[in-house]
């Protein structure tokens, strides 16, 4: 059974890409009403933390942010969630506000791949990188992925 188990997570195919704030909320939201359960807040079922589906909302209100969400889809849906925001005091300096994996998805490569898709754009951009406030599980997972993407791509992590 675990080598089964561990096959399935050698095989699972992944793609990754950045969304606006529009098209993840085309994909989030139908009127005024979250469509996929797994996007509710964690407190109510969903399954990525530190996401808030009524932040889509509430931006479209205020002010407009320079935010910009890496995205992991597998098996059809997305699986790994990111929030990259606009440092307002540098203008080529983003803030990862978050990157969070589903569950069931965890230990697959899920989490480095969306952090790859961060790095990459950061890179094609000529953005810096500073990270926001993690989980101290999230902080231990992250930084040796952080610090080997920041070197292979290239781009300076500001602290």
């Amino acid at each position: 059974m675990n080598s089964e188990k561990f096959e399935q997570k050698e095989r699972l195919k992944m793609s990754s890409r950045m969304l606006s704030l529009e098209e993840l909320k085309e994909i989030v939201i139908d009127g005024g009403r979250v469509k996929d359960p797994r996007f509710h807040r964690t407190d109510h079922g969903g399954v990525f933390h530190y996401f808030r589906p009524q932040d889509l909302s509430e931006w479209f209100s205020l002010v407009p942010l320079d935010k910009v969400f890496p995205v992991v889809e597998a098996e059809g849906k997305i699986v790994g969630l990111g929030e990259l925001e606009q440092d307002p005091n540098r203008p080529k300096n983003k803030w990862i506000k978050h990157v969070s994996v589903d569950p069931e998805y965890r230990g697959r490569g899920v989490g480095r791949e969306l952090l790859e898709v961060i790095f990459k754009y950061a890179k094609e951009n000529g953005f810096t990188l500073e990270e926001s406030i993690y989980s101290d599980e999230g902080k231990q997972k992250l930084a040796k992925i952080v610090t080997e993407y920041a070197g292979k791509y290239g781009v300076e992590m500001v602290k």
